[in-house]
């Protein structure tokens, strides 16, 4: 089973989509370093930008969207030259989490377990999917157990099983993983 990690959420219906970096143009478009796996933006009407700074937010609907190398490029509603577009250089970008494209049998969104059970496939309870940090080679389950351990999980099909209908990550570690990264 693939976890797919978007990136942070907010509150229970918004996902991050990413951070404004700079104007593209002349028209008000924006250029959005994504925080998570994103490739395109996904199909959506409309966005909340969100200043860290402030706290303020936006609902802003969406124009035109695309793709230049690493970066999104959009066009919203009401931004309609450079000035007004570099003044949310440093604002999030934040979608519907129901926006996201729904995924294959096999897979399955990081925030979608994030904070739920985990298992082993013999039914040991490791504890709660804490985070899934990426190790430069894979993404990583940290698993945090009773006691403050951590138990360190890479996201490989051999090693991620499945959800149960209750939302329990099942795992299947080969033997001494647990033992051997357990960080107590």
């Amino acid at each position: 089973m693939r976890i797919v990690n978007l990136g942070p959420r907010r509150g229970a219906d918004q996902v991050l989509l990413g951070t404004v970096v700079k104007p593209h143009g002349i028209r008000g478009e924006i250029k959005v370093l994504p925080a998570g796996r994103f490739e395109a933006l996904p199909p959506c009407r409309e966005v909340t930008l969100a200043d860290p700074a402030s706290g303020r937010t936006r609902l802003m609907a969406i124009e035109k969207s695309g793709s230049h190398e690493r970066l999104l490029i959009l066009r919203l509603q009401g931004i309609a030259d450079r000035d007004s577009a570099d003044a949310l250089r440093g604002w999030e970008v934040w979608v519907a989490r129901t926006a996201m494209p729904p995924l294959d049998k096999d897979a399955t969104y990081w925030h979608e377990v994030e904070g739920a059970a985990v298992t082993t496939t013999e039914g040991r309870q490791l504890g709660k999917a804490q985070e899934l940090m990426h190790n430069g080679a894979q993404e990583v389950l940290v698993v945090q157990g009773e006691y403050g351990r951590e138990y360190l999980i890479p996201v490989v099909e051999e090693f991620i099983s499945h959800r149960t209908a209750d939302g329990t990550l099942v795992v299947t570690p080969p033997p001494g993983l647990l033992e051997m990264n357990a960080v107590p």
